[in-house]
């Protein structure tokens, strides 16, 4: 799994609440130009920011499902503007999660969805 916030405290977050549910191979990156350079590793999901500089999540989900189209990767984010969820759905994300008091528990829910789909293997 990658995390991918250029936030230090919401990414050791992630990573923590992940950690909380079992996962140990997790891999955390400050922005999308080092997640796209490892991708090579083959994560089965990746959490990426919507806010990042120099490029936005959007940006970074569209290089992703370009280089690894089966890659599931979930927006998170501190807003809940609508058309950036739209567009999130529209270039592959398999969910979009925003950054509020009910944030662990809609990543323990979207992961435990996508896990026992049989869409994932």
């Amino acid at each position: 799994m990658f995390v991918v916030d250029d936030d230090f405290l919401s990414r050791e977050l992630c990573k923590q609440h992940l950690i909380n549910m079992g996962f140990t191979n997790i891999h955390v990156f400050e922005n999308g130009e080092d997640c796209i350079n490892k991708l090579h590793l083959n994560p089965d999901i990746i959490f990426l920011d919507y806010e990042m500089s120099p490029f936005n999540g959007l940006e970074v989900l569209q290089r992703i499902k370009h280089l690894y189209p089966h890659t599931y990767c979930m927006l998170i984010s501190g807003q809940n503007d609508m058309q950036v969820v739209i567009n999130a759905f529209k270039y592959g994300a398999i969910d979009y999660v925003v950054k509020n008091d009910q944030f662990p528990e809609a990543l323990s829910a979207t992961v435990n969805n996508l896990l026992h789909s049989s869409a994932f293997c």
